[in-house]
Formats: structure tokens, C-alpha cells, sequence
């Protein structure tokens, strides 16, 4: 601080002035610390992300009843009349598959 001081003291300054000075340089060291602290905790967050995706593979195409549930956090009435308005329903043999790429472009429509 003894140079900062120095410099201030041969522009000129008074210790009023180097107060001020002392008191925004300390302000902005708080703020782009908390800035900084911020965005290390949304990339930890998208490191975990990437780290689940790589554990469990590619996300899959259609899911079952009990994985739309789930993924929509409803129960199965709901989830099927989502599925249905979505246009997500798909029939293979005697299993019933839900297209997720559907069901997310129905959620986002909805959300506009």
C-alpha cells in the first residue's frame, strides 16, 4: 500500500482523496471476487453436467411411462396427456415409447 500512497501523494492527493481511492479499489476487489466466485460455481455446475452425461451415455430417443414421469415430474394421467398432445406417443410391438425430442418441443411451445 506504501507505493500506492507514493503515487497518489505526488499527484497531488490528500489522504481524503487516497481513502477514497483505497476505500473503490476495495469494492471492486469484493465485487469481481464475488463475480469470479459466481462463475466458478456455474462451471463446477456444467463439469457435473458433462461428468452425468458421460456416466450415463447419450440421452436416449423415446422413454417409458415411469422415465416421462419422472422427466416431467408428474404423475402417469399427466405425463400421458402431455405425450398425447405432444404428438409423442409411439407404439412398438406391445410397448408404449414416448419420443423425448417431442416432448421437449411441446414444453418449450408451451413455455412461449
Amino acid at each position: 500500500m506504501g507505493a500506492l500512497y507514493d503515487l497518489l501523494t505526488e499527484q497531488n492527493y490528500g489522504k481524503d482523496e487516497f481513502d477514497i481511492a483505497i476505500t473503490e479499489r476495495n469494492r471492486t476487489i469484493e465485487r469481481l471476487t464475488k463475480e469470479n466466485n459466481e462463475l466458478r460455481e456455474q462451471i463446477g455446475a456444467y463439469k457435473q453436467i458433462e461428468r452425468q452425461q458421460k456416466e450415463t451415455g447419450p440421452a436416449p430417443l423415446t422413454v417409458d411411462i415411469k422415465q416421462l414421469m419422472k422427466m416431467l415430474q408428474v404423475g402417469a394421467p399427466s405425463a400421458k396427456l402431455v405425450a398425447e398432445q405432444a404428438g409423442a406417443t409411439i407404439q412398438i410391438g406391445r410397448r408404449v415409447r414416448y419420443s423425448v425430442d417431442k416432448i421437449k418441443r411441446y414444453i418449450a411451445a408451451m413455455s412461449e
